[in-house]
């Protein structure tokens, strides 16, 4: 068997499966730490408030001053969340 044979699919896989090429990075992601569920009893309406948090505007030591809030809160009224 001829040695490129062996060499041409190997380099293929290594250039299919890059590492990086959809990375996000952690300053531009809103993560989620906390869920809040009500029911409404009434009305049979469900509320639904998401907190979600910001790396990148949570204040540090170099950034005393920062007057941006690092969370927001998103809430949803309805009979379904879809």
């Amino acid at each position: 068997m001829h040695p490129l044979k062996k060499i041409i699919p190997f380099m293929l896989i290594l250039t299919l499966l890059t590492g990086c090429w959809d990375i996000e990075e952690i300053e531009d992601v809103g993560i989620i730490v906390g869920v809040g569920l009500d029911v409404d009893g009434e009305n049979d309406n469900l509320t639904m408030i998401n907190q979600y948090v910001v790396p990148g505007k949570i204040p540090t030591q170099q950034d005393n001053a920062s007057q941006s809030v690092p969370f927001q809160n998103i809430s949803i009224t309805g009979n379904t969340f879809f």
